[in-house]
């Protein structure tokens, strides 16, 4: 609202004239220059503070939207997390049964190891005693040729003097 230069009595000098009984008012160009100024200034302001008001809300509107995201990218993250730790308890556990079979496959080469030595020095056992049966096999045979040249021998001396007593 703009003062009307006729209602602002003139502050600056408030002495009345005696002989006119009208009080003097000096020209309020003055202070409608500094009232419209000053109104201008709170205008400026006001308008500062919407601007400032306006980036405040948008800066606010930005954080709002960047800390949603923030929480969705740590929501994601989070399930990574929980979907690798079961991953990685699947994988242990597979490990650890990989590493049972794996003892038990040793225990058994260990075992299958064992027995093929136990075989291997009765197979060793088995050849010696073979050899041996085979050199008394041989010794007897040749035993036996003998017995069998000393008994053809014997039967045929025997033999010949019966012949020779039967020609004379």
């Amino acid at each position: 609202m703009r003062w009307n230069s006729e209602q602002q009595p003139d502050r600056s000098n408030n002495r009345a004239e005696p002989t006119s009984g009208v009080l003097p008012f000096r020209n309020p160009a003055p202070v409608d220059a500094r009232a419209d100024t000053a109104i201008d200034l709170v205008y400026q302001a006001a308008e500062v503070l919407r601007s400032i008001e306006n980036r405040a809300a948008e800066t606010s509107a930005r954080a709002h939207d960047l800390a949603r995201q923030a929480a969705e990218q740590l929501q994601l993250a989070e399930s990574r997390v929980r979907a690798l730790e079961v991953a990685q308890k699947t994988a242990d556990a597979a490990a650890r049964e990989a590493n049972a079979r794996a003892d038990e496959a040793e225990r058994a080469a260990r075992a299958t190891e064992a027995q093929i030595v136990d075989m291997s020095s009765r197979l060793d056992a088995a050849e010696q005693r073979a050899r041996n049966a085979e050199t008394r096999a041989i010794q007897a045979e040749k035993a036996l040729i003998r017995i069998e040249d000393a008994l053809r021998a014997e039967f045929l001396n025997r033999r010949q003097p019966v012949e020779q007593r039967s020609a004379a």
